[in-house]
């Protein structure tokens, strides 16, 4: 009698999760419970008797128990209600409604403690998604710091590497400056000496040529000379020659 007096509480227009909550109820009247035209009490002690505060909640229990205790509220409202109206047909109006004040403060009690509970449970959940999302950026930031402070470090040491590259070289540059200035004098006399002993091959060749001419003049001057004396001794001896012929044609 007492779960069909429970199912015509729920009606038509609750839905399946209210039904549940407030069949879930219907118990309230504990066993040895007779027929009577007065509703079920609620029994605060199994309002939401499936959801154990002593252990805690998972994250799927949390959202199952905000559903519930809104469901709860609704149907156990109505019974409530209906317990009220039922104590003005007794004769101890007082008593009864004394009563059913004190389990309305314990049923809100039980309802408000499943529903602390399960917020408190889900704010845990939301404040440690946070934190881990948090800490993911904290440490993709830190990972990004150190791989900046790695890229100048290296930086850093490839710099000072060549500083000290540029250092070594100039000192030995510096340490090489006489060497190399002695180098250059040795060259520098190297080639003004290879270029005056130039100057006097050209000045030795140009006396010789001129010497070599003066003599071709010399000699050319002599066989025109020999040609001139050849030219007239050969003038003497034809006139020679024409006078003895001469001479010859004279005598008888």
């Amino acid at each position: 009698m007492a779960f069909k007096r429970a199912v015509d509480f729920v009606g038509p227009g609750l839905t399946g999760l209210a039904a549940a909550v407030l069949l879930s109820c219907g118990a309230c009247a504990g066993p040895g419970s007779g027929p009577s035209s007065a509703p079920d009490p609620v029994r605060p002690a199994y309002v939401l008797d499936q959801f154990d505060l002593s252990v805690a909640m998972s994250t799927d229990q949390a959202r199952s128990a905000q559903e519930a205790v809104n469901a709860a509220r609704e149907t156990l409202g109505d019974a409530l209600t209906r317990e009220e109206i039922a104590c003005y047909r007794k004769f101890m109006v007082r008593r009864c409604l004394d009563q059913l004040g004190e389990r309305r403060r314990a049923v809100n009690e039980r309802l408000n403690d499943v529903e602390v509970a399960a917020n408190q449970r889900l704010r845990d959940e939301a404040a440690l998604t946070t934190s881990r999302r948090l800490a993911d950026e904290a440490a993709r930031r830190q990972s990004s710091r150190d791989a900046e402070a790695q890229r100048e470090a290296l930086n850093r040491q490839e710099y000072e590497a060549r500083l000290e590259a540029a250092r070594q070289a100039q000192a030995r540059r510096d340490a090489e400056a006489p060497e190399i200035a002695r180098r250059t004098e040795a060259l520098r006399l190297e080639s003004e000496r290879k270029e005056q002993a130039l100057a006097r091959r050209r000045e030795e060749a140009q006396r010789r040529q001129a010497a070599e001419s003066d003599n071709i003049a010399a000699r050319a001057r002599v066989i025109e000379a020999n040609r001139q004396q050849q030219i007239e001794r050969q003038a003497r001896q034809a006139q020679q020659e024409a006078r003895r012929q001469r001479e010859s044609g004279a005598t008888p």
